[in-house]
């Protein structure tokens, strides 16, 4: 992806090898492109649900998220 002009590699301060990545303006365009196509598989996906599922779903993935760190 950095060869296609979509990513940049930055260097991490805190580890010689590892490298952050960032979107390049390119990259953003077609993250936005791609977001605005899933927006109504979401939709219809989550369409049924309460809110109180969706706050359910919510607080179990981050609850996942933590333990991953």
């Amino acid at each position: 992806m950095t060869k296609d002009g979509l990513l940049n590699l930055i260097d991490n301060p805190n580890h010689k090898r590892a490298k952050y990545i960032e979107l390049t303006p390119k990259g953003e365009d077609i993250y936005l492109q791609l977001f605005q196509k899933h927006i109504p598989w979401a939709e219809k996906s989550a369409g049924d649900l309460t809110e109180k599922e969706l706050e359910t779903a919510l607080a179990v993935v981050e609850k996942i998220s933590k333990k991953l760190g």
